[in-house]
């Protein structure tokens, strides 16, 4: 069965080591960010959401795959996902990031997200969803999203 061969590809996957083009920048989002604000755990089940929603097993994700990826994680408790919309600029955001800089993909694949930008994408996916719960707490409304760098 095709789910049954996607969930085995993303438990293979979440266990090698972290792809060596995305290894450095999450060393330092680790550093940046911190064991507090992602933890180990956290950092693998992003792992994990990578792998299971990366369709074509080409390592990269498209823009659908990380919406269903930033879904699943609202399913699972990790965050409360932004809309759709919201997801979107965070996508852009980090592939405009990437660019500036200097790392450049294949054409085949430069609209669409490595590990460790969708790492980048969860963290700032979780950053707004925290934002927005702090702000309905406080009875704000706001149209202006904060996004973790």
């Amino acid at each position: 069965m095709k789910t049954n061969d996607q969930i085995e590809y993303a438990t293979k996957m979440s266990l090698e080591p972290t792809p060596k083009d995305s290894a450095e920048e999450m060393q330092a989002l680790k550093r940046l960010f911190g064991a507090k604000t992602f933890p180990d755990p956290s950092f693998k089940m992003a792992k994990r959401v990578f792998y299971l929603f990366d369709e074509d097993k080409n390592n990269y994700i498209s823009r659908s795959e990380a919406q269903r990826g930033i879904s699943y994680l609202g399913i699972e408790g990790f965050l409360v996902p932004p809309p759709t919309q919201i997801v979107d600029s965070l996508f852009d955001s980090c592939i405009s990031e990437r660019k500036q800089i200097g790392v450049s993909l294949p054409p085949n694949v430069s609209d669409q997200l490595r590990f460790s930008d969708f790492v980048r994408l969860v963290l700032n996916s979780k950053s707004v969803s925290t934002n927005v719960i702090e702000l309905g707490k406080q009875g704000t409304k706001s149209s202006k999203y904060r996004y973790a760098k």
